[in-house]
């Protein structure tokens, strides 16, 4: 179709440039426009079928960036089973051509960076190349390793095929024999849905999908990559005036590339882009024009979050920590800006505040053992008892959940047992309470890195109440389990119905477990704590959406005051951090609220604002619910 469109606008533009006086230089300056537009769809490639470009980008979320150039040396046999092993889906490797025209994996044109001799690749043959020994220097430094071999390329596609490793072919230089070369590859071991070719040069991915039009292409993009030395050294590669012709040269290839003029006309599936580079915009206008957008290199693990997560696109990497560490950096980034330290004074701010917490479980552990000691000397039904099982007695009586089986008798017992309580149940809730707001941070932890984040979702607060009822559930049928098989062999329903009444503090006493070992009574004591924790939390869920409820059908702002903020680890309203401003400092709350009266009209005209804006939150504010406001 578009080369029948071609077809007539180049013959309507030689009908006009003849009516205007035979092809008069005039004539083709004025008609260049409809003359360019021509030939730009007669001569442009094709993708490949949709349904093919699909296939290969279906499974594939990250790649090793020449292998992974981390642990092993790059571009490199080892270097591409490692990356398998850390789990990318794909390798991205190199080619130059040797001097008997054998296509190896080597990024640069001389071997003195990546090997232990200075020779120039297209000088040597592929026999004196295998006498090479790779290099690899530890990221992070260490001793100079040599180990490994300069693999052709028909050694590293045999390998990916057999290890179903999706591969990358970067070309570095527009060579007929290179082409040839792949496209003969590509048929032979039939790599349409499992490789990609991809290059700078703009030849490449043409030349190919001319030479084999079921090869999928990319085209790799750096802005101002002709007139930088390198993605991290943007100084100048040429002299002034050179310098100033390349830069010119890159502008042009930026508009042509980022407007997506020349991707389509070379009838690519991918545009390779680097990370400094990309932008959701970016992303948007690719998907329109079919194009699938891959990051390349990225290395940190929070900007991995953010094209995983925010970009929803594929990128390369050197090692798999980018991933692996997602978890830590994003809790280590929460901690940061929770406690507003450095990230040289992380260990100590984590010591300092891990101390409390510990220390609050070693006294509330200490408190139940205590009480057991003291009841062994005024209680003669526990006088005989272990001294695990009256610690056990000692946690039932704290966290209300009292099976009965075993009471007080005596006057100085029963004394004893109402002032034990009025001190342990307090502090067996708050502990166990403060175990339990742990597990609901990792539960959004979790969620930021991996879930995608909605429109308007604000990650924080509460446990919702689906996850926390699912947790009391499945923790309920996990301690029917363990006491029908293993601990009390009791039947799965009268196991089920101990653990309900038991982890709810119901605690009727007409079900109660056979503990009669000691690691019996241990694992009760943790069970039902976890399960306590588990209680509490699903109170709070519903103490959240009792809030909600209460909170339907009212105006979207009602007074600063009732405007729900993040600080300090937990939602608030504005009201209530004047209230604690003006404990802090002393000051009566009636002097701070003249406060409410400028910020009303600040929230208003936010609001204002931020409706006429159609779009989503800033990839920076993503995942920080510290910097949004809920009303």
């Amino acid at each position: 179709m578009h080369s029948t469109w071609a077809v007539l606008l180049l013959f309507s533009g030689i009908l006009n440039a003849r009516a205007l006086y035979l092809y008069s230089y005039t004539s083709i300056f004025l008609l260049s426009p409809l003359l360019l537009t021509g030939l730009y769809f007669l001569l442009r490639n094709k993708q490949c079928p949709r349904e093919q470009a699909m296939a290969f980008f279906a499974d594939f979320m990250v790649g090793g960036h020449r292998g992974s150039p981390w642990k092993e040396p790059e571009n490199s046999i080892e270097a591409f089973l490692k990356c398998k092993d850390e789990g990318c889906q794909l390798v991205e490797f190199d080619i130059e051509v040797t001097k008997d025209g054998i296509l190896v994996i080597m990024h640069d044109e001389t071997t003195d960076r990546t090997t232990d001799k200075g020779w120039v690749v297209c000088e040597r043959t592929l026999n004196e190349l295998k006498e090479l020994k790779l290099k690899f220097i530890p990221h992070g430094g260490g001793a100079v390793e040599y180990k490994g071999t300069v693999p052709t390329l028909a050694e590293t596609v045999e390998l990916c095929k057999s290890k179903s490793i999706k591969m990358l072919f970067d070309v570095k230089h527009f060579d007929e024999n290179v082409i040839q070369t792949i496209a003969l590859l590509f048929s032979k071991y039939s790599l349409y849905e499992v490789a990609i070719v991809s290059s700078f040069n703009p030849l490449v991915p043409y030349f190919i999908k001319r030479r084999d039009q079921k090869i999928l292409t990319g085209y790799t993009w750096r802005r101002f990559c002709n007139s930088t030395k390198g993605e991290c050294d943007l100084s100048s590669k040429y002299n002034s005036f050179l310098n100033a012709v390349f830069e010119l040269f890159d502008e042009l290839n930026h508009q042509l590339t980022s407007h997506f003029f020349l991707p389509v006309f070379l009838g690519v599936e991918m545009v390779l882009v680097n990370h400094h580079d990309l932008s959701q915009l970016l992303v948007y206008h690719a998907r329109y024009h079919g194009l699938q957008v891959v990051a390349w290199t990225s290395n940190d693990p929070v900007e991995a979050l953010w094209i995983r997560e925010y970009l929803k696109i594929p990128f390369l990497t050197d090692s798999m920590d980018a991933i692996n560490r997602a978890i830590k950096n994003v809790w280590r980034e929460q901690f940061l800006e929770d406690r507003c330290c450095t990230k040289e004074e992380i260990h100590k701010e984590f010591f300092i505040s891990s101390v409390p917490h510990i220390l609050l479980n070693v006294v509330l552990i200490i408190y139940w053992y205590i009480g057991a000691v003291v009841l062994h000397q005024i209680e003669p039904k526990l006088r005989y008892k272990s001294l695990h099982e009256s610690a056990l007695f000692c946690f039932i009586t704290t966290s209300t959940i009292g099976w009965g089986n075993i009471v007080p008798a005596t006057y100085y017992g029963k004394c004893f047992i109402i002032l034990y309580i009025m001190i342990g149940t307090p502090l067996t809730y708050v502990v166990l309470g403060n175990n339990g707001q742990f597990l609901v941070d990792l539960y959004w932890i979790l969620k930021k890195s991996y879930a995608t984040k909605k429109k308007g979702e604000i990650y924080g607060g509460e446990m919702p109440l689906v996850i926390s009822y699912g947790l009391l559930l499945l923790h309920i049928c996990l301690g029917a389990l363990l006491y029908s098989l293993w601990v009390d062999h009791k039947s799965f329903f009268e196991s089920f119905y101990l653990t309900f009444i038991s982890i709810t503090t119901i605690g009727y006493g007409d079900e109660i477990p056979a503990t009669d070992r000691r690691w019996e009574f241990y694992v009760t004591m943790l069970y039902l704590a976890i399960g306590v924790i588990i209680v509490t939390m699903v109170v709070g869920s519903m103490q959240g959406l009792f809030q909600r409820m209460h909170n339907l059908g009212r105006n979207g702002i009602s007074g600063s005051q009732a405007v729900e903020i993040w600080f300090g680890g937990r939602a608030m309203r504005v009201g209530e951090l004047v209230h604690i401003v003006a404990e802090h400092f002393s000051v009566e709350p009636a002097k701070l609220r003249h406060v409410l009266k400028d910020l009303d009209e600040i929230l208003e005209a936010a609001t204002a604002e931020t409706e006429s804006i159609d779009g989503d939150t800033s990839p920076l504010m993503e995942g920080h619910p510290e910097h949004q406001l809920t009303v």
